[in-house]
């Protein structure tokens, strides 16, 4: 799956892409387990301030999405047999 949430991100089933120069991603993980933490550190960069709103949406999207898909999937090790 792969959405574009704006002109710079895309919303994968690994996360937060950046698709625009230069290249970043956010693995899903990181954002459902340290999303301040994440958000913050990428706050920083020099190079997102120009559309630092644009980024906070998109990321408040990511995280929404996630943490939903989170709550209707409980992880599995890729081993383990899908419930019936």
């Amino acid at each position: 799956m792969i959405e574009l949430l704006s002109e710079q991100w895309a919303l994968t089933d690994f996360g937060l892409e950046r698709v625009t120069e230069p290249p970043y991603w956010i693995e899903r993980e990181d954002i459902l387990q340290e999303p301040a933490m994440r958000r913050d550190h990428l706050l920083e960069k020099t190079w997102l301030q120009p559309e630092r709103e644009r980024f906070l949406t998109d990321f408040q999207t990511a995280e929404s999405f996630f943490g939903g898909l989170a709550q209707r999937q409980p992880p599995r090790h890729p081993l383990q047999p899908r419930p019936r």
